[in-house]
């Protein structure tokens, strides 16, 4: 016996009576009715990566990242499997897949998820998972100006210094300008990144 399965609904299990018959040269041999169980193709986990994050921001916007597996039977259900290092706080993954929030620290660390079907068929899958520490400005300083006086009355520039997670300073030179100053306030400034 042999042909094509085509599926109706995905993951069901499929049963169609046959009769099989045998013939030698002379005559019918033996016949018999045979009903096949078609089962459906195996449940795997389709993601095998996760995007990076930042602490402090929403994950992989606008709405997260959603896991996706393929095969076994009827709807499934997400989840951590008990050998998972519990999610980055802030993050959540919801019964459909759906992970999602905002971490709250820089980590990294080897999720272990887990999907099950509808009738309780489950596979698992190791997704590294990195969360980077927000930028933040270490400049504390710039130069004063004075009331009606063109800012900065040196070389025009500040250079600002960022770090990222790993404690890398890098350094980002702005030009400012100042027209005129009323008060504590400029009137009319502009800055330019060089």
């Amino acid at each position: 016996m042999s042909g094509k399965y085509a599926r109706g609904n995905r993951g069901q299990d499929t049963t169609r009576a046959s009769r099989v018959q045998v013939n030698d040269s002379i005559a019918t041999v033996s016949s018999s009715a045979l009903t096949p169980v078609i089962s459906p193709p195996p449940l795997v986990i389709a993601t095998t990566s996760l995007p990076p994050g930042e602490a402090t921001a929403v994950y992989n916007p606008p709405s997260g990242v959603s896991l996706l597996a393929t095969g076994g039977t009827g709807s499934y259900t997400w989840s951590l499997d008990a050998s998972s290092p519990p999610l980055p706080v802030g993050l959540a993954l919801s019964p459909a897949g759906l992970l999602s929030g905002t971490p709250s620290a820089a980590t990294t660390l080897t999720l272990v998820v887990k999907v099950c079907d509808s009738a309780t068929v489950s596979a698992m899958q190791t997704l590294p998972l990195t969360i980077v520490a927000a930028p933040s400005i270490t400049t504390t300083t710039i130069p004063q100006g004075d009331v009606g006086a063109v800012y900065p009355t040196t070389s025009g520039n500040i250079t600002v210094q960022l770090s990222d997670a790993k404690g890398a300073v890098t350094s980002q030179v702005l030009a400012l300008t100042c027209y005129r100053w009323t008060g504590d306030q400029p009137v009319w400034w502009r800055v330019d990144i060089r």
